[in-house]
């Protein structure tokens, strides 16, 4: 299951590849470690620079497709109500 921390480190990677400012938290460290074994993302520079790869360009592409959410009623039966 990805959490809004796996999506942040995601988007700090494509945007900005310098050192995570929370680079010495373990949920941090987690979600790079398991990144790099996916190859969502992969080292650049230094052992603390870090970018997306084309896969985690893609995926980060799909996240952005999904529209916002819209507030709508519905009835008993799960039926919008116009």
């Amino acid at each position: 299951m990805t959490t809004p921390n796996d999506i942040e480190i995601l988007i700090h990677c494509h945007c900005r590849p310098e050192v995570h400012p929370r680079i010495d938290a373990p949920a941090v460290q987690e979600t790079m470690k398991r990144f790099i074994v996916d190859g969502i993302i992969e080292q650049y520079k230094t052992e603390k620079y870090f970018i997306t790869t084309e896969k985690g360009d893609a995926w980060l592409k799909l996240i952005l497709q999904v529209p916002y959410p819209k507030q709508a009623w519905v009835d008993s039966n799960n039926k919008i109500i116009e």
